[in-house]
């Protein structure tokens, strides 16, 4: 049976990823069967141990988790894989013959993006696989823009800091020593860069230049 399940596994190049875990190998063959050639790799496993081993080494976009396997069921299974930071983003649909409501909300507690009962489907398998693979690839998709957005605001952090550096380089640090006359100021930016800049500076005995800089359009 290990070999006819092989048989089925699409070429590593492929991006999506299929993880299939059933303890039964003909629930397996069925499953394998009906994703064959629709441009995806397809990774088995036939207990939850196993699951989790594959998943930290291929990370799948996708696992179809039976719930009835001895020693470690598919509960237990999606619990692990939620509670770990790196996998708790994988979405799992729980595939059993439980039909009970309570057994439904106990899975989708637990994390499961679905919960599809046996007997399967081919159709409706299809259909939710596909809906699911869209909606990760979105939300891949959006934490890749948000995680741009970040580097790019911290760019833009860095480079305030640095003008603001520079502005406050270009602003007197003391006032000239000037008899019979005092001069005080206050400068506070309302961010980390303002629009103003200014300078006192003795031209010679009996001249003293002051200029004040009003920079327009800076936000």
């Amino acid at each position: 049976m290990a070999e006819e399940i092989k048989s089925f596994e699409i070429d590593q190049q492929q991006s999506e990823r299929i993880l299939l875990v059933d303890d039964n190998s003909t629930n397996l063959k069925v499953l394998a069967g009906t994703l064959d050639g629709k441009g995806y790799k397809l990774l088995i496993a036939k207990n939850g141990e196993t699951a989790l081993k594959i998943v930290r080494k291929a990370w799948p976009d996708l696992i179809l988790l039976d719930i009835m396997m001895p020693e470690m069921d598919g509960f237990e299974v999606c619990r692990r894989l939620k509670a770990d930071p790196a996998t708790q983003e994988i979405p799992v649909i729980f595939l059993s013959a439980l039909v009970d409501t309570a057994d439904k909300v106990h899975g989708l507690n637990l994390g499961a993006v679905d919960y599809i009962t046996k007997p399967i489907q081919l159709k409706e398998l299809m259909a939710r696989v596909k809906t699911h693979l869209k909606i990760q690839q979105l939300q891949n998709d959006l934490r890749t823009k948000n995680l741009e957005l970040l580097e790019k605001q911290d760019a833009l952090e860095q480079d305030l800091v640095a003008a603001a550096q520079i502005q406050q380089s270009l602003i007197p640090k003391a006032s000239p020593e000037i008899e019979n006359f005092r001069f005080a100021w206050q400068f506070i930016p309302c961010a980390q860069i303002g629009g103003d800049i200014f300078n006192i500076h003795q031209l010679d005995e009996s001249h003293l230049g002051i200029y004040l800089l009003d920079v327009s359009g800076h936000g």
